[in-house]
């Protein structure tokens, strides 16, 4: 992967590497963090890909509940227990499933409740003639996922085989609802570390138990993330992908540029702009800081798509407010479609010209471990804008506040 921004980004070199600079005891902390190589602190998501043990038990699971037979794998979980997975899911195999209907297996995605989802996904389901066709796997790390609870529900009560196809996916905590509810319902439970927050979760048994039953190769996924790990914990500024481009995007956010948008031209990565959305949402979206001041910081995410946004959203982007740093993302092999390829360096020479920020990631093509390369930065990058904006990039109280007001109602 490549990370281009100096001559872009709309900034002074000097400011960058200045702000970049006031990271570096940050950095101290992740590469001691990675010393360790242990689960003492939320940023411990950058040990995920080096856990041998937590890899053999996923490869293990694989081992058991896959044969020639399974053509779905039904995931049940929302938010940063399935955004993910289906990010990497989506650019590898999802977008071409409708052109691959002899492809198994298939991950289906059941995330909010939805009386019409499920009256389809159990027509699909009762088709399902021998119980090995079937995999379900339910994750929930806070134990009070109430669309996952539901859903999972919905699912024993319809299938009576499935209780037998079940692998659960929680922290492991006897102080954990779900854990105790989940072993209620299933022999086979995962853990997700209690250290390691939902979203930053991905490359734990959340994603790659449901990635590798799909035939997915995630050893190659988690070098990718070993490799860019290194790059992005380098005290070495200069080096560090992860830093400038949080550099970059903090300074812009100073100057008015609020609106990150993340635009790929690949719509297969569509997915994983999702994914980055929450990621981003959900860790930079603070109220107080960690003094406790009342700030109200926040960088809104967006996701776009080349070229199908260029004739949607571009209007906006040019025309509208200078609001947005945009980060084009897309890989060396798109120099072999000349027509987008052009198109895109036609848009990043109209930015220049309107001096409009933004950065290109340019990742070697779309496989499993460049993705594994980009998740890892995306992560670690969105870390240091918490720092920068100095708000804890771990917690999500705002949104505790709606799920106790639902449980209210549904109490009454």
């Amino acid at each position: 992967m490549d990370f281009n921004f100096l001559s872009t980004c709309q900034l002074e070199s000097r400011e960058v590497y200045k702000t970049a600079e006031s990271l570096k005891h940050y950095i101290r902390d992740l590469m001691e963090t990675a010393e360790k190589n242990s689960y003492e602190t939320p940023e411990s998501f950058i040990n995920l890909p080096f856990d041998e043990q937590m890899l053999k038990s996923v490869l293990e699971l694989k081992e058991r509940y896959v044969s020639s037979k399974l053509k779905y794998i039904l995931v049940i979980g929302i938010g940063g227990d399935s955004l993910g997975t289906k990010g990497i899911y989506d650019a590898l195999l999802g977008n071409f499933d409708i052109f691959e209907n002899d492809r198994y297996p298939k991950l289906i995605f059941m995330d909010t409740i939805n009386s019409r989802f499920r009256e389809k996904l159990l027509q699909l389901l009762n088709q399902i003639k021998d119980p090995e066709e079937l995999l379900i796997n339910a994750i929930s790390k806070s134990g009070s996922t109430m669309e996952t609870r539901d859903n999972l529900d919905f699912i024993l009560e319809n299938l009576s085989y499935a209780k037998d196809r079940l692998i659960c996916i929680t922290t492991a905590s006897k102080n954990n609802e779900m854990w105790n509810y989940f072993f209620d319902k299933s022999n086979v439970c995962l853990k997700i570390e209690n250290k390691v927050g939902g979203r930053y979760s991905l490359l734990s048994p959340v994603g790659l138990l449901p990635l590798a039953c799909t035939g997915i190769n995630i050893i190659d996924l988690l070098e990718g993330a070993m490799e860019m790990r290194k790059v992005c914990i380098d005290s070495n500024v200069e080096n560090n992908f992860a830093v400038l481009s949080s550099a970059s995007v903090y300074l812009n956010y100073k100057k008015g540029k609020d609106i990150y948008n993340l635009f790929f031209f690949h719509p297969e990565l569509e997915s994983t702009g999702k994914y980055c959305n929450q990621l981003i949402a959900e860790s930079l979206g603070k109220e107080k800081d960690l003094n406790g001041k009342t700030v109200n910081v926040g960088i809104t995410p967006i996701t776009s798509v080349g070229t199908t946004d260029l004739h949607s959203m571009e209007q906006l982007y040019l025309g509208g407010p200078k609001d947005k740093f945009t980060s084009f993302v897309f890989t060396r092999e798109l120099e072999n479609e000349k027509k987008v390829f052009a198109l895109l360096k036609g848009v990043e020479k109209t930015y220049d010209k309107h001096k409009m920020p933004y950065s290109e990631v340019v990742l070697n093509k779309i496989d499993a471990r460049s993705l594994g390369e980009f998740i890892m930065f995306k992560q670690i990058e969105t870390i240091f804008l918490g720092k920068l904006l100095n708000i804890n990039a771990f917690d999500q109280p705002a949104v505790e506040e709606y799920k106790k007001e639902t449980q209210k109602l549904l109490n009454q």
